[in-house]
């Protein structure tokens, strides 16, 4: 099929004649996965089904070479994978559909013995009749269920010694073996081919068997592990990501960066590290750090459901406040989840959390480049690493070019570091829409030639007219007839339509703001009468009623329907980082669950958060100016059929512009993996060249070491950014303009000044600006001059900081994050008249205005539309429980915008993300941290305890502390937390007992309110009315 058939074929050797055959079966497996009528085929030269006995002899031969104990070479392994491929392919053809449990099964042998283990399960959950091939399929399928889906042992498998291996008995290894070769049965062909492949899965589960490896590992005796490996949870293989992280030592007690390819079962990882150390009794307290919330999240219940028998696993709150359960030890060893910005929260608050952990887990390490949160994330490692050297460190990452640099860094070894480039991945193929519609497919791992082709032929459907309308309108509309249709989202949603029968998508929209447009356009499409009757059919329509009301809760109804209704009854749901409430997290759960099978998202589904997707189709990759890291890409890409979910996936290109040979460049380089960036520190950037830009045009470069020079100088007169600003606006820049050109300079700074803040606080005779700018990843990657600089810089603070003790207590400018600078900003506030109304205002209607003005006077300017008085106004809004289209039409009421320059739902979502709920909501925990230093005895009675309510209030976006109290503890949903308020009364209560106490007198009330909601509420409800 390569090349349409090719005049040479009569010339293919045997080996390329079995490759275009397999290219033959990858087709036909892929025109049945896109629907494709059977006479729109294309005629195949050869037939494909021949290729049974080749991969029934690769099957049979691989077999037979390691149960001889022979080494198996790369020619091999490669005809088995091709096998495994066949099997894969053959089985989804109409042809074979009496077939496919054979093929099923064949598929999961060969898997199986390639050590492919996430494969080998999905091909087993596809077998219906486990004895297609006799007893001994039966015993190999039952084998497979019990080592990997952790099934019971079925009475049929009859292999006790095994078992009681497995289950970490004392059995002589020799009694296994000896067991294995009674399956090695004469009987006829089918009882010989899987009696030798029992055989070879006995060995494989005896080289990665838990009960071998764990208490090796962790150098514990079997008798610690008893327990565990007898219980129906234990984990009874090791896969090659655990088995690697064991073997460097992590389960014993080592440092360890880990940086592994996504999907490959980092999880479980953390799961067995956790359990290791406690049964070591060498961990009482455990610290997980991830940098989403959402992740947390997913990440805490991963471990409820693992280590709840041994471990009590507390999730942080995500409010800058200290959580109750922190200083209350219970009797068995704790693990808790933060954010960074959470833990160093708590740390600066004085818990002394690092001093009292033994054990932390540092997830998305690779974080430490970003350029929001990477300087915090670096020297919260660094604090780390000082505080407490006799801690274990574990960082797991994406992959990165420089995990040994990174591990010299953390680890002080650059041989603590676990790369597995071995690890069995799941398929994936390649497919980019070409100028006639054909799919041209690749295998992911070896891009090169087109392996096959499947022609897309769109079959466009003339819709109906409305009204007066005479032009007719399509889809897929591919001639620019629409504005609002976009050829490379037209293509994706007729893929989409295409394949949707056959897995789950997800449809990749590079910016955020491009998600609203594709819905409208879905709205569009379904009043033209537009027909995609297999998105309906995959998705739950009661389900979709309910999250469609849901963001009616949330986004309010124009033109009588929400804008995304008519997507979501489609089957499509929207996926990005600003979608309100908990509407994020119900998408994630609707699709885990199977009720919908379409996702169009940005690059959330990249942050970690797992997804069974099994089609990611991009539509483009430009992330406004720039182009996604080639890291980021790869992690999205890594999120395509993970391991154990599917055993083949798809990435599509509908984007056309990858013809173009700029384009070409940019997705070659996104595909390859071994183009991944290096991990730099963000704190190392400080000292880059800094680009002067406006309108894409470069007006100046400022040299680095004259940034820093302007930053050291500024530090004199306590700001260090008012040289550099006044350089960029001699320039020709306006003061926003010149903040937004160094915002991320200015947060990596205000980092570091938090830091040696709180490293100062110590008073410790060996803290000093050498020790703390060496302890930095930007120094351990620096040349000469720029370590220089980097201890000049330190320096600088440290002095800074030591004088400015005189006006505030050190230890405020480490509570504030906020750097010193604009903590001196706020405290110059506090004194002012500004400050003096605040202090005398009665309530938070009056306050919130106050706090808005003295918000942009410390923070800076946001966007032009929002000054402060557009953001009190919208905080009050988004506090009092409006919707974001009514927000809208009051800003648009109450305040004079420039033409297109006023807010729209885009821009009040990111707003209420990023200026509201997170940037003022910290802001004001700030203020209440500055109020005892600044005002000493004159602090107006219960004023902290109120600016701590509002923060929550202004956090979840609710205004009574009972639904604050419901946000924190069980879904963080302002909609559905006001209406249980309406249910439950008592408004003004503040605590968890109270408000569980409510939810047991009005079970029946709540209950009923929840089930007219998405399904997530109902089960969050569920789980925290079970927890103790």
């Amino acid at each position: 099929m390569n090349n349409r058939g090719s005049s040479n074929d009569n010339a293919l050797s045997s080996e390329e004649l079995i490759r275009r055959k397999l290219q033959y079966a990858k087709t036909k497996a892929k025109l049945v996965e896109f629907s494709t009528p059977s006479k729109e085929y294309p005629e195949f030269k050869y037939d494909s089904d021949d290729l049974c006995f080749n991969a029934m002899h690769a099957l049979s031969s691989y077999a037979d070479a390691k149960q001889q104990d022979a080494m198996t070479d790369e020619v091999a392994r490669r005809k088995l994978k091709e096998a495994a491929s066949f099997y894969d392919a053959a089985s989804t053809e109409e042809d074979h559909t009496q077939f496919s449990d054979g093929f099923w099964l064949l598929a999961m042998a060969s898997y199986f013995l390639l050590e492919n283990f996430g494969s080998a399960a999905v091909a087993s959950e596809h077998v219906k009749n486990s004895h297609y091939y006799g007893e001994m399929g039966a015993r190999f399928y039952f084998l497979v269920q019990y080592l990997l889906k952790g099934t019971s042992p079925n009475e049929e498998l009859k292999l006790p010694n095994l078992i009681s291996y497995i289950k970490g008995d004392e059995i002589p290894l020799d009694l296994v073996r000896e067991e294995a070769t009674t399956l090695l049965n004469l009987d006829n062909p089918e009882s010989h081919l899987f009696g030798k492949v029992c055989y070879v899965a006995i060995g494989i589960a005896i080289n990665f068997a838990a009960s071998r490896w764990l208490p090796e590992f962790s150098s514990l005796d079997k008798a610690q592990w008893s327990s565990y490996l007898k219980s129906e949870s234990a984990c009874r293989l090791l896969w090659q990501a655990q088995k690697s992280i064991g073997q460097a030592g992590a389960f014993r007690g080592k440092n360890l960066f880990v940086q592994l390819p996504t999907g490959s079962g980092k999880t479980r990882s953390i799961q067995l590290l956790i359990r290791s150390r406690v049964l070591a009794s060498a961990c009482k307290q455990v610290v997980v750090m991830a940098p989403l919330r959402a992740l947390c999240s997913e990440i805490a219940r991963d471990l409820e459901r693992s280590l709840s028998d041994i471990v009590e696993i507390r999730q942080a709150a995500d409010t800058l406040e200290l959580d109750a359960w922190l200083e209350v030890q219970g009797v068995k060893p704790r693990v808790l989840v933060f954010t960074p910005e959470k833990f160093a929260y708590v740390e600066r608050h004085g818990s002394s959390l690092i001093a009292s952990t033994d054990l932390f887990i540092l997830d998305e390490a690779h974080l430490i480049d970003s350029p929001t949160r990477g300087a915090a994330y670096e020297l919260t490692i660094a604090e780390i690493k000082q505080k407490s050297s006799g801690s274990q460190l574990v960082m797991l990452s994406a992959v990165v070019q420089n995990p040994e640099e990174i591990a010299a860094w953390a680890m002080g070894n650059s041989e603590l570091c676990v790369s597995n480039d071995n690890i069995p991945k799941t398929e994936k193929s390649l497919g980019i829409i070409d100028n006639k519609f054909n799919l041209n497919f690749w295998d992911l791992g070896m891009l090169g030639k087109s392996e096959y082709f499947v022609p897309l032929k769109p079959r466009v459907q003339v819709l109906d007219s409305i009204g007066r309308e005479q032009k007719n309108r399509h889809f897929p509309a591919l001639e620019s007839e629409d504005k609002s249709a976009v050829p490379s989202r037209e293509l994706a949603l007729y893929m989409t339509e295409r394949v949707i029968s056959t897995g789950p998508v997800a449809m990749y929209l590079p910016q955020a703001r491009y998600i609203n447009p594709f819905f409208s356009r879905l709205h569009e499409l379904s009043r033209h009468g537009c027909r995609l009757p297999r998105l309906m059919a995959s998705c739950n329509n009661e389900e979709g009623q309910k999250i469609s009301k849901l963001v009616d809760m949330h986004y309010g109804c124009t033109q009588r329907v929400n804008i995304f209704h008519d997507g979501i009854l489609a089957g499509i749901l929207p996926h990005y980082g600003t979608l309100q409430g908990c509407l994020r997290q119900v998408v994630e759960d609707e699709i885990e669950s199977g009720n919908f099978k379409c996702v169009a998202c940005t690059s959330t589904l990249a942050e970690g958060v797992n997804l069974p997707i099994k089609y990611l189709i991009i539509t483009g990759v430009q992330n406004g100016v720039s182009t996604v890291k080639t890291r980021d890409f790869q992690n999205l890409l890594g999120r395509v059929a993970r391991s154990g979910k599917y055993s083949e996936g798809s990435v599509l290109i509908s984007d056309p512009s990858i013809l173009d040979s700029y384009r070409t460049h940019d997705y070659g380089r996104l595909l390859d993996d071994r183009q991944s960036e290096a991990c730099v520190s963000t704190i190392a950037k400080l000292f880059n060249d800094l680009p002067v830009e406006r309108a894409g045009t470069t007006l100046a470069v400022i040299p680095g070491n004259d940034v820093v020079n302007m930053m050291l100088e500024g530090l004199a007169h306590r700001d260090a950014s008012l040289l550099l600003i006044e350089r960029l606006m001699k320039i020709g820049l306006s003061i926003s303009e010149a903040r937004r050109c160094v915002a991320s300079r200015l947060i990596s700074f205000a980092a570091i000044e938090t830091y040696v803040a709180g490293m100062l606080e110590q008073k410790s005779d060996d803290v000093n600006a050498v020790s703390l700018s060496v302890s930095t990843f930007a120094y351990a990657g620096a040349d000469d001059t720029t370590k220089e600089l980097l201890l000049k810089l330190f320096q600088a603070i440290c002095e800074t900081l030591e004088d400015q003790a005189q006006s505030l207590p050190i230890s405020t400018y480490s509570k504030t994050q906020m750097g010193v600078a604009k903590t001196e900003l706020l405290k110059q506030w506090l004194q002012s008249s500004d400050g003096r109304a605040f202090l005398g205002a009665e309530d938070d209607r009056h306050r919130i205005p106050l706090i808005c003005k003295a918000y942009r006077l410390c923070m800076g300017d946001g966007d032009e539309w929002l000054d402060d008085v557009a953001l009190s106004d919208l905080t009050n809004m988004w506090m009092l429980g409006r919707t974001i289209n009514d927000m809208c039409n009051g800003l648009k009421s109450n305040h004079t915008f420039r033409p297109r320059k006023g807010p729209n739902v885009h821009k009040v979502e990111s707003a209420i993300s990023d200026d509201i709920s997170y940037g003022l909501a910290n802001f004001i925990s700030c203020i209440a941290d500055l109020l005892e230093p600044v005002l000493r005895e004159s602090v107006p009675a219960n004023l902290q305890e109120s600016l701590l309510l509002l923060h929550e209030k202004v956090k979840f976006g609710i205004n009574t502390p009972l639904g604050c109290v419901i946000c924190q503890e069980i879904f963080a949903d302002r909609m559905a937390a006001k209406d249980l308020v309406e249910i439950l009364g008592f408004p003004e209560k503040q605590t968890s007992d109270f408000l569980r106490m409510l939810m047991i007198r009005h079970r029946n009330e709540v209950k009923n309110y929840l089930s007219n909601l998405p399904a997530y509420f109902t089960k969050r409800y569920d789980a925290w009315m079970s927890s103790v």
